[in-house]
């Protein structure tokens, strides 16, 4: 049996966000459409037999005790399955928290894989029902690709993309965190959802970025933008430097640009670098995760 697994825990954009409305239940009604791209954080997860073990290295700081979400994903597996000991988990993060990229839901979803595979669960349905009570956004990881996500964003439904497109993802110093996000918004950011369904549309027949970038549209991004100018400063250089097209992702801070071609994402990516701003060339992906096995074909 094996004793660890490594696994690529994948960050992710919104080609667009619609927020439709209020619960009753004090969330918001969302219809969004994901996409799992090439940016991720690395993890090696192993079995242990006292308890929840966390090391954490990389660009970015993350907890390292019980508030962080890959603790909790590796309790909550214990928990369910009913069995004894925990994991040793090894985070190593290259996405940035507050961005809107998900790389906390992606990792939550990376340890419950690896826990899987390790302990021979692989496919259960109960792992969808682990990640949907830890995160709003977590079980489109379990899909990955380009997915329609509705309700709390738990609902998810696979979409076909015609095409990878290459892009650049960007972010001011300062993030933002969903709740802020949230206490911005006002009815003039309610829709009726119909934009994701023309998103979705121009994801299945591979449109050209061009015409991609012209049906994005993000409900936060007036709040969120008041807020933090520099967002909107960011997006304006994107396209000045040469994107195709460029939006918030999620509630913000992060922004990606659509580009040309792949030398097109690396030459915005170095010049955003060059102006101070946190960039990286990124290309979109069919996984939320990669286990070890698959890790060379990525």
């Amino acid at each position: 049996m094996i004793s660890q697994v490594r696994v690529r825990a994948h960050a992710k954009i919104n080609w667009g966000l619609e927020l439709l409305g209020r619960r009753p239940d004090g969330y918001h009604e969302i219809r969004t459409v994901m996409q799992t791209v090439s940016l991720h954080d690395d993890l090696m997860v192993g079995l242990s037999p006292d308890g929840v073990q966390l090391r954490v290295s990389g660009d970015f700081d993350a907890p390292r005790g019980p508030e962080n979400i890959c603790w909790r994903a590796a309790e909550a597996f214990r928990e369910t399955f009913g069995r004894p000991g925990g994991a040793c988990i090894e985070l190593c993060k290259h996405v940035p928290a507050g961005g809107g990229l998900g790389g906390g839901s992606s990792d939550c979803v990376a340890v419950l894989a690896a826990l899987a595979r390790l302990t021979g669960l692989d496919g259960d349905e109960r792992l969808r029902e682990i990640a949907a009570q830890l995160g709003s956004d977590t079980v489109a990881f379990l899909t990955g690709g380009a997915t329609m996500c509705s309700g709390r964003g738990e609902i998810v439904e696979p979409l076909v993309a015609g095409r990878t497109y290459d892009l650049v993802i960007a972010r001011p110093d300062e993030g933002v965190s969903t709740p802020e996000a949230y206490q911005g918004i006002g009815h003039e950011d309610f829709s009726d959802g119909s934009g994701m369904d023309a998103v979705a549309r121009a994801l299945s027949s591979g449109a050209p970025p061009e015409r991609l970038s012209e049906l994005c549209l993000n409900a936060f991004t007036r709040s969120v933008v008041a807020r933090m100018p520099q967002i909107g400063a960011l997006v304006d250089w994107m396209i000045d430097l040469g994107a195709v097209g460029a939006h918030m992702t999620g509630s913000g801070s992060a922004v990606f640009g659509l580009a040309t071609d792949a030398a097109a994402a690396d030459g915005l990516a170095a010049s955003l670098r060059d102006m101070g701003y946190w960039s990286v060339a990124a290309r979109t992906v069919d996984a939320g995760y990669t286990l070890g096995e698959n890790l060379n074909h990525e």
